[in-house]
């Protein structure tokens, strides 16, 4: 994964974890924790995959 892809996914993970601090309704609340769980799982995916990856 490129260095950009995990940048855009850490900004992804930021701005839900902002917005579900907001006043929202409980269905918009629950798929922003949803959203948070899956953008945390990829992000530690990209890590692991780079943490893997040979030396360039």
């Amino acid at each position: 994964m490129a260095l950009n892809d995990k940048e855009e996914l850490y900004r992804r993970l930021a701005q839900a974890r902002r917005m579900v601090d907001e006043p929202v309704d409980p269905l918009t609340k629950e798929r922003l924790k949803t959203l948070i769980r899956d953008i945390e799982r990829d992000l530690a995916a990209a890590e692991a995959r780079d943490a893997d990856a040979p030396p360039e």
